[in-house]
């Protein structure tokens, strides 16, 4: 939403001054809230925040969201916050916060560092933030350093959506004002910084260990003093280093580097926004760790088709993107094109035979098919494609105009390579190239298509049923003694050999179909079904 534009007779200077003076370690206070109310006039934004009341979580205030929407329109809504800032105080009552602990991935329960607090503010205190905000976010945005990637439109995430539930918890302006604050952190010679929120990343490069021990201590010198000046901690048991190279001669050397009279830890895999690392960025320890992700959400997915409720196709095909496919496809443009992302795909693969019922022989071009999910190369390939515009023609991409350095390895397939495909016709192009690289003909399984195919309406056995069918694998006589769990392949209408093939059209035990009967589930197809769901 678009509230305002600029503040008249406002000044970018005034706003740092505002940042220096008072931002100074109280981004929650009063005092600080109360100089940008007289700054960035707010009266008159509300009747336009209407909406948002119901997008903020509930805090300690026993005010329910409800409540303050059904106010739009009165005299008490409309002169409740200007009243706040006439008085230059922010009541106590929204100033109390709710604080949820949460323990961090991997940590120890018993140290109190290991879990993250969240928040639960007033949704009145919270809905004047996102007032202030609607003025300020235009005169901040155009004069933060491009370096700074958290919480900024453009620059935090690889995807867009509109969020209707709002801020999971949490400060709405804060995270602005910190920007604000830490807006004239040091810039070093050949050195690069990577700042999202309160996470700084410094890269630098030379063909010497000792030349990058020295830039980094420099920077982290100079990083110091700008901490202390500006009463900041820094917290150096939590800073690690890491070298990258392809020397394998050198492949144990470590970093030294001391920081505060503390020496930093060397971490041979440093996870940064989510992304392992590696010393030869292979990205091969991502995607065992991913895999191991998707493991485990596939155990969810699985739980939920084993049970009555919810457990209609549809809802397993939505949960398996949302939960499977989002976690193994976050920042595939990054490392999709490394030998090791294939490692992933076993997982994928699993979640696609949760959904429809395939067992582990049925092909793979055939499981997409009757899953209606495309192959995860494809999906992760799009991805690149999709990030690549951006970064062609968003001017908030951080790599906008950037010049690639000489490709040095024809083995690695780097960015640069990557096709560039607009976002709205992600879908299109995704769906090409599921068609180039499936060339499997099966009549009884629609063509390469991303949604599921007729049947999806029936209950999960016959479902399961409809899908083996389609594929042709079952547990039938044969496969049964396949995998010596039976001692014969010999069917009970007396052949020989009980296929798939054969209790469709041949067996005299059963009701027959045609594949086109099981492509659109026809009446005939049903009545195979029931006949044969318990039994194959």
């Amino acid at each position: 939403m678009n509230f305002a534009g600029k503040p008249d007779g406002i000044s970018v200077e005034g706003l740092l001054k505002v940042n220096k003076t008072v931002l100074r370690g109280v981004c929650h206070s009063s005092d600080c809230f109360m100089m940008i109310h007289r700054v960035y006039n707010v009266v008159g934004t509300w009747p336009a925040l209407s909406e948002t009341c119901l997008l903020v979580p509930k805090g300690l205030v026993k005010v329910s969201h409800k409540g303050v929407h059904n106010l739009q329109g009165g005299r008490r809504k409309r002169s409740l916050l200007p009243k706040v800032g006439r008085r230059d105080r922010i009541p106590n009552g929204w100033r109390k916060t709710k604080v949820v602990a949460l323990l961090k991935p991997g940590k120890d329960p018993k140290v109190p560092k290991s879990y993250r607090p969240i928040s639960l503010l007033c949704i009145l205190y919270q809905l004047y933030e996102r007032m202030i905000m609607a003025r300020m976010s235009l005169t901040v945005e155009e004069n933060l350093t491009p370096d700074q990637a958290g919480f900024r439109p453009g620059r935090s995430t690889y995807l867009s959506r509109l969020q209707k539930n709002g801020l999971p918890q949490g400060s709405v302006l804060a995270p602005t004002l910190f920007n604000i604050y830490t807006n004239d952190q040091p810039e070093f010679d050949r050195t690069h910084r990577f700042i999202y929120a309160d996470d700084l990343c410094l890269a630098t490069q030379s063909t010497s260990f000792n030349a990058i021990e020295t830039r980094l201590t420099d920077a982290l010198s100079s990083l110091t003093n700008y901490y202390t000046e500006n009463s900041l901690n820094a917290n150096p048991s939590k800073t690690q280093v890491c070298a990258f190279h392809l020397n394998n001669h050198q492949a144990n050397t470590k970093l030294e580097i001391i920081w505060n009279d503390q020496p930093l830890k060397y971490d041979e895999h440093p996870v940064y926004l989510g992304v392992t690392l590696d010393r030869t960025l292979s990205f091969s320890q991502h995607a065992m760790n991913v895999k191991a992700k998707v493991a485990a959400r596939n155990s969810l997915l699985r739980k939920l088709a084993n049970s009555n409720w919810g457990a209609d196709p549809k809802t397993l095909r939505t949960t398996a993107l949302a939960l499977s496919y989002c976690t193994a496809e976050y920042s595939s443009a990054v490392w999709a094109r490394s030998c090791h992302a294939k490692k992933v795909d076993a997982e994928l693969n699993n979640a696609c035979r949760i959904v429809t019922g395939q067992l582990r022989p049925t092909t793979l071009p055939l499981l997409y098919r009757t899953a209606g999910i495309a192959p995860p190369d494809i999906r992760r390939q799009t991805h690149g494609s999709t990030e690549k515009h951006k970064q062609k023609t968003d001017l908030r991409h951080p790599l906008f105009d950037h010049s690639y350095p000489r490709a040095r390895l024809k083995s690695r397939k780097s960015f640069r390579t990557v096709e560039s495909v607009q976002p709205d016709q992600a879908a299109s192009h995704r769906l090409e190239l599921w068609n180039t690289w499936d060339n499997t003909t099966n009549e009884a399984i629609q063509p390469p298509k991303e949604q599921l195919s007729s049947g999806r309406e029936l209950q999960r056995k016959d479902w399961v049923t409809l899908n083996r069918a389609r594929a042709k694998v079952g547990k039938t006589a044969s496969t049964l003694h396949k995998w010596k769990l039976r001692p014969n392949s010999e069917c009970p209408c007396g052949n020989q050999n009980q296929t798939m093939v054969h209790i469709l059209s041949e067996c005299t035990e059963g009701p027959h179909c045609t594949d086109q009967d099981l492509r659109d589930c026809t009446d005939a197809a049903q009545a195979w079904i029931t006949h044969w769901r318990d039994k194959i």
